[in-house]
């Protein structure tokens, strides 16, 4: 990720009672048309480059930045209505980069089934498209009920796609990794709880998956917590760390870098800030 601003230096996982200064942003992207930064994802195909895209109210597309927040590229899904983007995810199944964008929010608890749409990640050297390719899985809860959702992460291994529901107690749930456009059943694997940690430190707001396969981080407003893949694949929901967030106007995203080394955080808002931190195990 080349050299990180000194003050990232300073930070340590600590838990949420612990008061240490904030790390300055890494970066910012000050582009109006990303306002609410809701879904963050770190490219598979190229280092450097990075996914967000906005909370409801935007058409479908997401946006393509880089390390100094300059937008890159702008692609939209074609025919697509985006009710309520909350997450992104990007991930290598079967030797294909691919970006999955999480149309998973249900603040009222009201839909019968939410969507995740599934491309190809757009090649470096365009900087604008209408996405005319890609996979519509539909998905429906257990026994018909609705969960509001803001977390997806994509197992880079399996392919399974999990869920996890913003609520007092985070329900997880798991599609088996759906090949092609279709209605999937999500199955309960189930739930957690980050320990409490300010205003909304106990609901999930984003989650990623590490390139590597091995790491799963879950965000709230405050805080992070991270899993040991090989245990969440096996329902075993006990986090491995606790690390309090940098305060933001309102967290929304997590993604892990492409070398597996560092998260990264995003804000709604603009200019909308990114920090770049690195993760301490141990």
């Amino acid at each position: 990720m080349g050299m990180l601003p000194a003050t990232l230096a300073l930070w340590t996982s600590v838990t949420a009672q612990e008061t240490i200064p904030d790390p300055a942003p890494a970066l910012s992207i000050s582009d109006a048309r990303i306002n609410e930064s809701s879904g963050l994802a770190s490219s598979r195909s190229a280092a450097g480059v990075f996914y967000t895209h906005n909370d409801s109210g935007d058409v479908a597309r997401f946006f393509r930045f880089n390390r100094k927040g300059e937008i890159t590229g702008v692609f939209q899904l074609d025919g697509v209505q985006a009710i309520d983007w909350e997450d992104m995810a990007a991930a290598r199944i079967g030797g294909n980069n691919y970006l999955y964008l999480g149309d998973i929010g249900d603040n009222a608890r009201r839909r019968k089934e939410i969507r995740i749409y599934r491309c190809i990640e757009p090649p470096v050297d365009r900087d604008r498209a209408m996405i005319k390719n890609f996979e519509v899985f539909a998905i429906q809860y257990p026994g018909g009920k609705a969960h509001d959702c803001e977390s997806l992460a994509v197992d880079p291994r399996t392919g399974d796609l999990y869920l996890f529901t913003k609520a007092r107690k985070t329900e997880v749930f798991r599609v088996k990794a759906p090949r092609a456009t279709g209605t999937f059943l999500a199955e309960r694997v189930g739930e957690f709880e980050v320990p409490q940690g300010g205003l909304g430190g106990h609901l999930a707001t984003g989650a990623d998956w590490s390139p590597d396969g091995n790491w799963v981080a879950v965000r709230s407003y405050t805080q992070l917590a991270e899993f040991e893949a090989s245990r969440l694949r096996r329902g075993d929901l006990k986090w491995f760390s606790i690390e309090r967030v940098p305060l933001s106007r309102q967290g929304e995203a997590v993604a892990y870098t492409r070398d597996n080394g560092h998260h990264m955080l995003s804000s709604e808002g603009n200019p909308c800030p990114v920090w770049i931190l690195p993760i301490v195990r141990g």
